[in-house]
């Protein structure tokens, strides 16, 4: 999530490590002679970045590379979950200057792979509209897929494949994007599924996670191969954080138990967790930081 301001607690240059790291994956890219980058959504942190340095900067690494880059659409880079509003967003922008980056409005088919989206506001169960039986086949979703237990709008992965299933659709491979802490790559009903997590470190609750990228390779009839590679350019939590989150909790006098009963307790009054959390915690009067 590429951002003109430094999010809280970041004692680095945040625009400078985030650049940095993006040149790494498409140095690495290139090292590993890829056929293009995948981007699961969310490049841009708002719909509108107000820092032209910095959408210059963004545009000549991207058109710098001899790569080809295929982009699904998250919520960030949109208004309200608006696709209309993509035509004035800061990824709008870029994608139109830059003849590299390519929005996945259409399957793109990459050397016998068909490369599809599920765009944030479309529901991940209409990727049977755009499964290709003819060619092997990768999903990129911009959907809130984990391997867990499943709370508020996140759908579990074993319960994708097992639709998939129903539906006599078995994409090759899911890649997942929107949840930041991303989750270990693994197999449900002959489907593999992939989230790195995200390149950006935007809270300290993202301390002690490492950014790491995937490296996939995918021919007809054979199974993926997936390397998960840690982000060399990226620092220690400790070095890009100023407080880490116990220290912030014991300032605070947290009671993190009882905050979790009140979200246990309303919880069927709402679906998003982000209201959810911020509702709780202006009953319970916790400061801004420890949200």
């Amino acid at each position: 999530q590429i951002s003109g301001q430094t999010p809280r607690h970041r004692i680095d240059n945040y625009q400078e490590s985030l650049l940095l790291k993006i040149e790494e994956v498409y140095q690495t890219a290139l090292d590993v002679q890829a056929d293009c980058v995948i981007c699961g959504g969310d490049f841009f942190n708002s719909h509108r970045i107000f820092s032209y340095d910095l959408l210059s900067n963004v545009m000549n690494l991207i058109c710098s590379f001899p790569l080809k880059t295929y982009m699904i659409v998250g919520q960030h880079d949109l208004i309200g979950y608006n696709p209309a509003s993509f035509k004035t967003s800061a990824l709008g922008f870029v994608a139109g200057q830059c003849p590299q980056l390519n929005i996945l409005w259409e399957p793109a088919i990459v050397k016998g792979v068909t490369i599809s989206a599920s765009h944030v506001w479309e529901k991940l169960q209409d990727a049977d509209k755009v499964f290709n039986k003819d060619t092997a086949n990768i999903l990129v979703a911009h959907h809130l897929l984990t391997n867990k237990k499943t709370l508020f709008d996140s759908i579990n992965t074993t319960d994708f494949s097992n639709w998939m299933k129903e539906k006599n659709v078995r994409f090759d491979l899911v890649l997942s994007g929107d949840l930041h802490d991303g989750y270990d790559l693994h197999e449900a009903n002959g489907t593999w599924f992939c989230n790195p997590g995200s390149l950006a470190r935007q809270s300290i609750a993202d301390l002690g996670r490492p950014p790491r990228m995937a490296i996939i390779e995918l021919e007809p009839g054979s199974l993926p191969l997936v390397e998960i590679v840690p982000i060399k350019a990226a620092k220690r939590g400790s070095e890009v954080f100023g407080d880490d989150l116990p220290g912030l909790l014991k300032k605070e006098n947290f009671d993190a138990t009882q905050f979790v009963e009140r979200v246990n307790d309303f919880e069927s009054e709402s679906t998003d967790i982000f209201e959810l959390v911020k509702r709780i915690a202006s009953a319970e009067k916790v400061s801004q930081e420890v949200v």
